[in-house]
């Protein structure tokens, strides 16, 4: 442990209390008008930044700190008709909340949050008025709300239930805040993810990947990289908590536009991303017994295991471990084979030994310069 995280250690109870005693501060001021700069939000910030060296010691109060917030937020802004009030709370309580998430983390801070249904429609309907404001003020309590989204969006019964024209709200909601860059973004992948994987909107997950294979080369080529990621971070998350039996009918689209960008993209995020698609792709295939798009996402990879930048070559690795190791023995051995020839690597004695741990000699081999292995 280092010394910052000694020093938070000893005093993380003080602190914890400073936070709980601030937040009732700030969340009692003077809504006349928000102001990032009040005195008391920048101490409560400063005071949960400091836990940014040992986040999980906010974990005893953190539970508790969260649902203040939200209390807070149901009864001033879903709840309040006064549009000075509902700015305040809505600014402030965005801003505090994007605090505790860059600290803490995503995933903890979610499961902090309220999964009451009831709440949805109006969530979202929130999350819809924000479009019309100015984002450079809204944007983390648009954040605060995509998350929750994300939350509330895992309902176990069907969307329209609670109204009609909910999912799709949600559907373009998701979709509008694919195509910014930053924390938005992140929360909306998660969102449009679980939305997509929903049984009952299995129409939006057509549309939207329908939409994505009828784009040309061309029209790829110009779309913004922070889309493309968007996009690809969304099928990702898809393929890693969608059903088979949902996928099964769009995991050639999906397959076909993972490889029409890793043709067409410069990016290293997209190229990486598109690659960990292949590597999800190629162990699907293997479980449906498709063998010939195994063979197809193989060859791809194992063209990319050259490639000049470092992280390229690390994603390639990771996703032919993933797929080589379900792979029998022979298999594994041609895949090498390939490796070797494709790299230019001199003849291994006693080769066939080698393939006995194939995960651990693709993560060796592929994560060296080419200096290191000529």
């Amino acid at each position: 442990m280092e010394g910052s995280e000694i020093k938070i250690a000893k005093i993380a109870a003080d602190l914890l209390n400073d936070i709980d005693s601030k937040i009732d501060i700030v969340l009692l001021g003077n809504y006349d008008v928000f102001n990032a700069n009040n005195v008391e939000l920048v101490a409560l910030v400063k005071k949960i930044e400091e836990f940014q060296q040992s986040p999980q010691l906010l974990d005893n109060k953190l539970r508790r700190f969260i649902e203040k917030l939200l209390n807070s937020y149901i009864s001033n802004v879903l709840e309040e008709d006064d549009q000075k009030k509902i700015l305040y709370f809505g600014s402030t309580i965005g801003l505090i909340f994007y605090t505790f998430t860059k600290v803490r983390g995503f995933k903890t801070i979610s499961n902090c949050l309220s999964s009451t249904p009831a709440l949805l429609a109006s969530v979202s309907q929130r999350c819809s008025l924000l479009l019309g404001h100015d984002f450079s003020v809204t944007w983390q309590e648009t954040y605060l709300l995509l998350v929750w989204l994300s939350i509330l969006i895992l309902v176990p019964f069907p969307l329209v239930s609670i109204s009609s024209s909910l999912p799709e709200t949600l559907f373009n909601l998701a979709n509008h805040y694919l195509q910014f860059s930053g924390s938005e973004n992140d929360a909306a992948t998660i969102l449009m993810g679980r939305f997509l994987s929903r049984y009952d909107n299995v129409i939006f997950l057509n549309e939207f990947l329908q939409q994505l294979n009828s784009k040309t080369n061309e029209q790829w080529t110009k779309e913004k990289d922070v889309i493309k990621i968007g996009i690809f971070k969304t099928t990702n998350f898809l393929l890693k908590i969608g059903k088979l039996q949902l996928l099964f009918p769009f995991l050639k689209i999906l397959l076909n536009i993972a490889i029409l960008n890793l043709k067409t993209s410069k990016s290293t995020m997209v190229i990486g991303m598109c690659i960990k698609n292949l590597g999800k792709l190629g162990v699907i295939f293997l479980e449906t017994g498709d063998y010939d798009s195994v063979e197809d996402i193989i060859d791809i990879l194992i063209h990319f295991v050259g490639a000049n930048d470092t992280s390229i070559r690390y994603y390639v690795s990771k996703q032919l471990s993933k797929i080589g190791k379900r792979l029998p023995l022979d298999m594994r051995e041609d895949i090498f084979l390939c490796l070797i020839k494709e790299l230019n690597i001199p003849n291994i004695p006693n080769l066939h030994d080698e393939f006995t741990n194939f995960s651990s000699i693709i993560l060796l081999d592929l994560q060296v310069d080419y200096e290191d292995i000529n």
